[in-house]
């Protein structure tokens, strides 16, 4: 079982792409892991065409070209609440492949059942903090996830506040952030998708959105074999602030680990 959990993401960080260093382009749902599951992952978000940069030791690159690899494992400590663990690596034309940031998060969902009558929320919570060399601020970022089904389409909102507490300049205040997306979700198989991710800076200088990173994503999820689903997603920057064409890429396996009911103190 440990041999699971630690091969995969080994080989799978092997392929993958060829990032906007600040986004991973996730959309959040309300479903959880079951209690005593696990899942383990590898996502990838290419930067085809940037305008930002990123330090590192003092030395600039161009967000254009670069790649990050992310390397996840989460567990569901309870039916309602799992817990994750992620590790981000960049690479470039110019970059070698190292480690960037390292994020720890979990995610609650409100109830037992799925609501089909009404919206179901969840709460989303994640800090990252980037490895020495990295002109970067570590994070700290809330989401609301509200997640609503209707007939064969899914829509998810995930409206977001973050909190950088480190890095270079002076102490930002409290950012303001919206992700969303909806799916077709008639066939379990193959089910496509449109996400937003949307920057909105910091909510006391929010009427400046010109300047703020807006992307839309053209999604779609295969699931193959029993556990595996592979989420592919092509991405356009809405404005003159945002990366022009991004890629995003994962493959995650869920599986039954260790039931916290048959742990013995």
């Amino acid at each position: 079982m440990f041999r699971k959990i630690i091969i995969i993401p080994i080989v799978l960080l092997l392929g993958g792409f060829a990032t906007s260093a600040q986004q991973y382009f996730r959309v959040f749902h309300w479903e959880t892991l079951q209690q005593g599951w696990a899942e383990t992952a590898v996502r990838n978000v290419s930067t085809f065409s940037g305008i930002h940069w990123v330090y590192y030791n003092d030395h600039p690159y161009n967000t254009g070209g670069m790649m990050m690899n992310t390397a996840n494992i989460a567990y569901g400590l309870t039916d309602q609440l799992t817990i994750g663990v992620n590790t981000d690596f960049l690479s470039s034309n110019n970059l070698e492949f190292n480690l960037f940031r390292f994020r720890a998060d979990a995610l609650y969902r409100f109830g037992h059942k799925k609501n089909a009558r009404s919206v179901n929320p969840a709460l989303y919570l994640e800090y990252g903090a980037p490895v020495s060399g990295y002109d970067e601020a570590s994070n700290l970022e809330l989401r609301l996830i509200l997640m609503k089904d209707a007939g064969d389409f899914r829509i998810t909102a995930n409206p977001a506040i973050a909190k950088a507490f480190s890095g270079p300049g002076p102490d930002p205040g409290l950012e303001a952030n919206f992700y969303g997306g909806i799916y077709w979700r008639r066939y379990h198989l193959i089910q496509p998708g449109f996400e937003y991710y949307g920057r909105y800076g910091e909510i006391s200088d929010f009427p400046n959105q010109n300047y703020r990173p807006h992307h839309v994503f053209a999604t779609v999820d295969v699931r193959f074999y029993k556990g595996f689903l592979l989420q592919l997603g092509g991405g356009y920057g809405l404005n003159f602030s945002s990366d022009e064409w991004i890629g995003k890429f994962g493959i995650s396996y869920e599986f039954q680990a260790i039931n916290p009911r048959r742990w013995r103190w």
